[in-house]
C-alpha cells in the first residue's frame, strides 16, 4: 500500500494542475494580506478573515481529488492496474490517500502562511489578538475533517460516475447548495427534515464554528471539535466503503 501510495503521489508530483491551483491559491491569500499594510487594520480583524474563509477548501477539495483520479474512466488507465493484479480496495484506497496527503500539506502551508504574514505585517500581538489568532487555529482545525469528507464524498463520486465531468458537477454543485443551507439550518425549527439533513451534512458543523447554532444543537455546539471530527471522519469511512463496493462491483472496460 505505501509503494503505492508513493506511486501516486509521485504521479501527482508532475502535474501542472497541482501548482497552478497551488499559486492562485496562494495569490488569493496574498490579496486579502497585501491590503493590510499600512492600515490601521487589527489583527484580531485579520484572523478572523481566516474563519470567514475557511469554507472555501470545500471547493477546493474536488479540485485534488480530481487530480489524483484524473479521470481514469475516460483515459482508461483503470484497467490496467485492475488487470496487473492490483487490489481495488488498494486503487481506491491508495489513490484517496494520496490526495488526503498532498491536500493535508497544501492546506497547512496556507493556513500557516497566511496567519504567520499577518502576524508578520501586523507586528507584536496584544491578548486580545492572540485569543483571536488561538480561535482562528481552532477553527481551522475543526474545519479540517470537514474539508476530508468532502475529498472523500467527491472521491466516490468519480468513482462511481464514470463521466469524471458529471462527477465534478454533482460535487460543487452538492458544495453550493448543501453549505449555505447547513448554516441556516439550525434556525429553520419548523422543519426538522431540513435541521436533520444540515446537521448531518459535511459543512454543517461550520454551524458551531460560526457559533451561530444556538441552543437547538445542544451536545454538537457543546463539543464542536467532536462534532466536527466525528462527522468528518463518518463522512471519509462512509464514502469510502460505498466508493470500493461501487468499484468491485463494476466492470471496467
Amino acid at each position: 500500500m505505501l509503494n503505492y501510495i508513493a506511486a501516486e503521489l509521485y504521479k501527482l508530483r508532475h502535474k501542472k494542475g497541482l501548482y497552478i491551483g497551488t499559486g492562485l491559491l496562494i495569490v488569493l491569500e496574498l490579496f486579502v494580506i497585501l491590503p493590510q499594510i499600512g492600515t490601521d487594520l487589527e489583527a484580531e480583524m485579520a484572523y478572523l478573515f481566516l474563519t470567514v474563509f475557511l469554507p472555501v477548501g470545500l471547493f477546493i477539495a474536488p479540485i485534488l481529488a480530481a487530480l489524483v483520479f484524473d479521470d481514469q474512466y475516460g483515459h482508461g488507465t483503470l484497467k490496467n492496474e485492475v488487470i496487473y493484479g492490483i487490489p481495488r480496495s488498494r486503487i481506491y484506497l491508495g489513490k484517496l490517500a494520496a490526495a488526503i496527503l498532498a491536500g493535508t500539506v497544501i492546506a497547512a502551508a496556507a493556513v500557516a502562511g497566511y496567519l504567520g504574514l499577518s502576524t508578520l505585517i501586523l507586528g507584536p500581538i496584544g491578548a486580545a489578538d492572540k485569543e483571536a489568532l488561538s480561535a482562528a487555529v481552532q477553527a481551522a482545525f475543526c474545519a479540517y475533517p470537514l474539508w476530508l469528507g468532502c475529498l472523500s464524498f467527491t472521491f466516490f463520486l468519480l468513482v462511481a460516475v464514470k463521466s469524471a465531468a458529471g462527477a465534478m458537477a454533482i460535487a460543487f454543485l452538492t458544495t453550493i447548495f448543501g453549505t449555505p443551507l447547513a448554516l441556516v439550518a439550525s434556525q429553520m425549527k419548523d422543519s426538522p427534515l431540513v435541521f436533520r439533513l444540515g446537521t448531518f451534512f459535511y459543512a454543517g458543523p461550520f454551524q458551531v464554528i460560526y457559533g451561530n447554532a444556538g441552543a437547538r444543537l445542544g451536545f454538537l455546539e457543546a463539543h464542536a471539535g467532536l462534532y466536527c471530527w466525528l462527522l468528518g471522519l463518518a463522512w471519509v469511512v462512509g464514502a469510502s466503503a460505498l466508493g470500493m463496493l461501487v468499484l468491485r462491483r463494476r466492470e471496467i472496460r
